[in-house]
């Protein structure tokens, strides 16, 4: 039995957030019936069912949610059941006002909403836990339950709470972490702003100041914040697996994630959770979807050790939180359920089943919508029923990839947390990217859109991944040092792998403090203490063990090291002018070009086999914005290109470092996306790097393996033709002998032998 797969008799997964509690029971009878048309093999079941479960204190009543499970195993459906303590009673909150969460202000949410509950709330644990066993204990041995839903959508609305539970809950953490005050002060950097505490009942929850929080300090907040969410999933997960073992059963124990998330360190939770799921809301009005949708599907992917996993959210149509919400053009609800099963999804789940009358999400599309049958939605949901269906030979099948990108989230905070030094470029959007400027997401994000504009397969990775089967890795703005990265980074390079380092890498250590003696380079001072080692000024020990010393820095790997960063901001900054949408046909450089700033860009001077690529290419420029360094570049370095104008006008700006078969890349700017696909192309080359797909694709057209399935998906609003395609196309049900036409938004699924 393995509990990291979902059973549901090799078929992919489809279905919805079931809540049928909001209508008749006439109504569910008539939802089996339309399940059984769509083609539905599985519901989520309870996650906003508290109230209904325990309707007051200790007054627990399933045997409506027993009778529905009945009914749906009768009907071939199975259950993801959750455990419903997403959404506290009003009556825990009026009875245990301790239950109820406290901004950083000081004042207290209340009931009324969802997710109003104290991460540290010993009352809301209670509850929560009871209600969870007994659910565990009525459900464990269910053959319809084969998977069991956690809460949902943890740090959603509260990923932090500043109550007194947290600062004592916050105070615990820390002493585990440095056991001393000596430590801690150490570690925050106390002795600056007269900060320094003399007592631990001193340390609180970061909450309102006068100025800036210490951003030392706020890293450590992430870091409790994220655990401190995770203790109440890993205490309900306990008992399910408790219950599951008693039972005799394996079923995945899993809580859906939201994208690439900041607030909670995703690649840590991961470990605890069976089955990566997740909810996907891509804005339909904008461009970047389709990348959003390789970006997020290749992190779950990553976040799973390669395993597949399941989409657990998406909109069938428009959904109702944004300012404009946009519905899915024709043929786009299947597209996006096609890519997010070529990116490794192993089902597809929708919010909801059936739209709300009532509520706060009545306006948010579901697979039957108000209008009923009738409407172009149902029918879009059968056809994807149908599809899915046909998609069987897909289920458990990997992907290969010869590009890691790596993701860290405690650099995301650390660089988040900084009090500059391009704090005037954070808040604003890039048109091509869906985080803020000057930030490790944002980089992620750019590189991934570009591998993907390249055709190339993609694994997002943490810093400690293993690296043997990737030929080029790119590690960007990972704005913390990591002791073994740069050993295991020289390791892959070493045997032939082309590892690209992007600006902003290697600024602070583990605690957030700025590295001394160039960026890059080995650490802080010398004298700066292990706060998990033994602490200067008492024989204690932290409960962590103590990192592995450094044997080699990003600096000795790349041969440069970061003298100065300069932002570039010539010119005033003004909003970003995004000039209409375009179609997505269009290369995402032209559409990014557009929306770019002109006062911030500048130009480089390319030299050796990157000027002669860009010659091959009518000499296009090398265009860069934003953001520039001053480099200390060792003498066995070759620059591939040169600031051409400003302040650093003829100094190295791309750096390559021979190293064994491989070599070591560092970029000093921010490149528009025309450069850096040029510098994509060139490390390439050097790696060897091939396409998923041989042959040449029509813009908007991209192509994905797994398994013995090769995906080819078109996102643009025009046909497309593709030649040397041979096999069995799942999604039409017909031969393919070399040529294959893909209408608009459209996929083919080509079984090969």
């Amino acid at each position: 039995m393995d509990a990291s797969k979902l059973d549901l008799g090799g078929a992919l997964a489809y279905g919805a957030d079931y809540n049928p509690e909001q209508f008749d029971d006439a109504t569910f009878e008539r939802d089996l019936e339309l399940m059984r048309q769509a083609q539905v093999n599985l519901v989520s079941l309870g996650i906003f069912s508290w109230t209904r479960l325990e309707p007051s204190e200790g007054n627990y009543r399933l045997d409506w949610l027993e009778q529905l499970i009945d009914r749906l195993w009768q009907a071939g459906i199975s259950v993801d059941l959750a455990t419903a303590t997403a959404s506290p009673p009003a009556w825990l909150g009026r009875h245990y006002p301790d239950t109820l969460p406290v901004r950083a202000d000081g004042s207290v949410y209340s009931w009324g909403s969802r997710q109003q509950y104290c991460p540290s709330s010993y009352r809301f644990r209670v509850a929560a836990n009871a209600l969870t066993a007994r659910l565990v204990e009525r459900f464990a041995a269910h053959p319809a339950v084969v998977a069991w839903h956690v809460s949902n959508e943890y740090g959603c609305h509260i990923r932090e709470c500043f109550c007194q539970r947290c600062a004592q809950a916050w105070r615990d953490w820390l002493k585990k972490r440095y056991c001393c005050l000596d430590a801690l002060n150490r570690a925050w950097g106390t002795n600056f702003w007269s900060q320094f505490y003399t007592d631990w009942e001193q340390v609180i929850p970061p909450r309102i100041t006068p100025s800036f929080a210490n951003p030392n300090q706020m890293l450590d907040w992430r870091r409790f914040s994220s655990d401190n969410l995770k203790s109440g999933y890993l205490s309900e997960a306990a008992l399910i697996r408790a219950g599951l073992a008693k039972a005799g059963r394996a079923v995945p124990v899993t809580t859906n994630f939201m994208d690439a998330f900041e607030a909670l360190d995703y690649f840590d939770w991961a470990k605890d959770i069976d089955l990566v799921t997740n909810d996907s809301y891509p804005d339909p009005a904008d461009p970047r979807a389709a990348h959003q949708l390789a970006f997020t599907g290749d992190l779950m992917r990553g976040l799973g050790g390669g395993r597949p996993w399941l989409l657990m959210e998406q909109a069938p149509g428009a959904v109702q939180w944004r300012a404009r919400n946009a519905v899915k053009a024709p043929g786009e609800y299947l597209l996006w359920s096609l890519a997010h099963v070529a990116h490794g999804a192993d089902g597809v789940m929708q919010f909801q089943w059936r739209q709300s009358v009532a509520g706060a999400e009545t306006f948010h599309g579901a697979m039957v919508p108000h209008s009923g049958t009738e409407s172009m939605q149902w029918h879009q949901t059968v056809e994807l029923g149908q599809v899915l269906k046909r998609l069987a030979p897909v289920v458990g099948q990997r992907s290969q990839a010869q590009v890691a990108i790596m993701l860290d989230w405690p650099s995301m905070w650390a660089q988040n947390a900084a009090i500059g030094p391009d704090e005037a470029t954070h808040g604003l959007q890039i048109p091509s990217l869906s985080a803020p400027a000057g930030s490790a997401l944002r980089a992620a994000q750019a590189w991934h859109a570009t591998c993907f504009e390249a055709g190339y397969a993609i694994d997002i990775v943490q810093v400690d991944a293993e690296l043997d089967d990737y030929s080029l890795i790119v590690v960007p703005e990972i704005f913390m040092t990591h002791p073994q990265l740069a050993q295991r980074l020289n390791q892959a390079a070493s045997r032939g792998a082309q590892v690209v380092i992007t600006a902003r890498t290697g600024v602070v250590d583990q605690s957030g403090h700025a590295v001394v003696g160039g960026y890059l380079s080995q650490g802080p001072s010398a004298d700066y203490p292990s706060v998990n080692g033994n602490c200067l000024g008492c024989s204690a020990r932290g409960d962590q063990a103590e990192p592995p010393a450094a044997t080699m820095s990003l600096a000795e790997l790349t041969g440069v090291r970061v003298l100065d960063q300069i932002p570039v901001l010539d010119a005033p900054v003004s909003a970003w002018n995004w000039e209409g949408v375009p179609d997505a046909s269009q290369p995402l450089a032209q559409a990014v070009a557009k929306g770019l700033n002109r006062n911030l860009q500048f130009t480089l001077d390319a030299h050796g086999p990157l000027a002669r690529l860009l010659a091959r290419s009518e000499n296009a420029p090398l265009v860069a914005y934003g953001w520039s360094e001053n480099l200390a570049i060792n003498d066995d370095v070759e620059i591939l290109a040169s600031y051409a104008t400003g302040r650093l006008a003829g100094q190295g700006a791309i750096t390559r470092r021979p190293q064994g078969a491989g070599a070591a890349w560092y970029i000093s700017c921010d490149l528009t996306p025309a450069a850096r696909a040029h510098l994509l192309k060139l490390a390439g080359a050097y790696a060897r790097l091939r396409p998923v797909f041989a042959h040449p694709l029509p813009a908007g057209v991209s192509a994905h393996q797994r398994g013995s399935c090769l995906f080819l998906l078109n996102f643009a609003a025009t046909s497309a033709e593709i030649a040397g395609v041979v096999g069995y196309d799942l999604v039409g049900a017909n031969q393919v002998t070399g040529h294959l036409v893909l209408p608009p938004r459209s996929g083919a699924v080509i079984q090969m032998a």
